[in-house]
């Protein structure tokens, strides 16, 4: 397509070319000719990926058979053999290193001196409760206290929590560390009663008032199950012929 244009100064006329405009089916026709036809479906896995998990999965289960040490969670050995080898049981912690431990759960309240907050949370440090018969105190810290107590003329009101989730290891640590420290002493507790204590009062389901505890108290903790090769029960310790007197 072409017009004719005068030139400069009227001159004879020229010839002008006006190019079409490109189609742009044309210029995208190369690309869309390389791009496969798109496909309905999932694509299925490979073979070999198939069989490189089936594989890994066989090893794996060859390694752990070999290697886990009979599945045992207080012992590693990676070429352990079943019967080879004789595990001791690892010696007992000091009841008072792991009542110091234990007791950073309880500063918050009772504070580092055990002298406790005043008006909320009662002293520890002197205190009858914590001297008297160690049943008293292991009730509390199973199951927890609530209402009003009265330690030396003094009225505390705050809610002791439930520490049940502690063995009977640490709350016996605990219990030891307290009866011991600062001005206190006191025999140390046997997990042994605390195993009694939580038998006779697994079916508790709310925490102790101090009347509560004053009647549980009249009534001692069940003999312990004899240990292993032992031939007759563990009698746990006598609780106070007293009821607990804050």
């Amino acid at each position: 397509m072409s017009d004719q244009i005068l030139g400069p100064g009227g001159s004879s006329p020229q010839k002008y070319r006006v190019e079409a405009e490109p189609d742009p089916a044309e210029l995208v026709a190369p690309t869309m000719r390389e791009m496969s036809e798109p496909k309905d479906g999932i694509a299925p896995t490979p073979v070999w990926l198939l069989l490189f998990f089936f594989v890994l999965a066989g090893w794996s289960g060859y390694y752990i058979a070999r290697s886990a040490a009979g599945f045992r969670g207080d012992v590693y050995a990676e070429h352990f053999k079943q019967g080879a080898t004789t595990f001791h049981k690892p010696a007992a912690a000091d009841p008072l290193v792991l009542g110091r431990q234990t007791f950073n759960n309880c500063m918050q309240c009772h504070q580092d001196t055990g002298k406790g907050i005043p008006g909320t949370y009662p002293p520890l440090d002197g205190s009858a409760v914590v001297l008297g018969d160690p049943a008293t105190p292991v009730r509390i810290l199973l199951h927890g206290l609530q209402g009003d107590v009265t330690v030396e003329g003094a009225t505390y009101n705050g809610q002791m929590p439930s520490w049940s989730h502690f063995s009977d290891e640490q709350i016996a640590a605990v219990l030891t560390y307290v009866r011991q420290a600062w001005n206190n002493t006191a025999p140390a507790v046997d997990p042994a009663l605390v195993t009694a204590v939580r038998k006779q009062t697994s079916s508790r389901a709310q925490p102790w008032t101090w009347p509560e505890l004053v009647v549980a108290s009249k009534t001692p903790p069940p003999p312990v199950a004899a240990p292993a090769g032992s031939a007759a029960p563990v009698a746990a310790p006598p609780a106070a012929a007293k009821p607990p007197h804050p």
